[in-house]
C-alpha cells in the first residue's frame, strides 16, 4: 500500500477488512501475511462477500469464498493479537421487519452478528 511508504513510522496502520480488499482483487492471505510481518495491521475486521468491487452481496462468515480456518491461521502465524471484530452479516428472518429503518440498519443486524461471533469464536479456539 502506498500510504505505508509515503510515511513509514510505525503508527501508520490499517484496519484490516478482508472483503474489501477480497472485492479489489487481492489474494486476502498473502496480503495479510506480508501486512502482519511489517506491523502494518492493527485491527481486523472479519467478513466475506460474493463477487467484486462493482457488484458484491455480503454472506454468512461459514458460506462465503473465503477459507476463514486458513485466515486465522495467518493471523496467528504472524503473531496478531490486536481486536477483531466480525464486520457486517446478513440478516436473518424477521430482523428487519421489511425495512432497514429504526434500530436495524444494513449489514448490522443483530443475530446475523449473534451468528458471526460464535463462528470465529470457535475458529479462533480451536487453532
Amino acid at each position: 500500500m502506498r500510504c505505508f511508504y509515503l510515511c513509514s513510522i510505525e503508527s501508520n496502520k490499517i484496519t484490516f477488512c478482508q472483503a474489501s480488499f477480497l472485492t479489489m482483487g487481492e489474494n486476502i492471505q498473502q496480503l495479510a501475511a506480508l501486512w502482519l510481518e511489517q506491523k502494518r495491521i492493527s485491527f481486523l475486521h472479519i467478513r466475506d462477500v460474493e463477487g467484486d468491487k462493482y457488484n458484491f452481496r455480503e454472506t454468512f462468515h461459514d458460506k462465503g469464498p473465503t477459507d476463514m480456518v486458513e485466515m486465522f491461521e495467518t493471523y496467528k502465524k504472524y503473531g496478531f493479537d490486536g481486536p477483531i471484530r466480525p464486520d457486517h452479516a446478513p440478516a436473518m428472518y424477521g430482523e428487519t421487519l421489511g425495512t432497514f429503518g429504526g434500530s436495524t440498519s444494513v449489514g448490522y443486524e443483530i443475530t446475523g452478528k449473534v451468528f458471526a461471533i460464535g463462528y470465529l469464536k470457535g475458529i479462533y479456539e480451536s487453532i
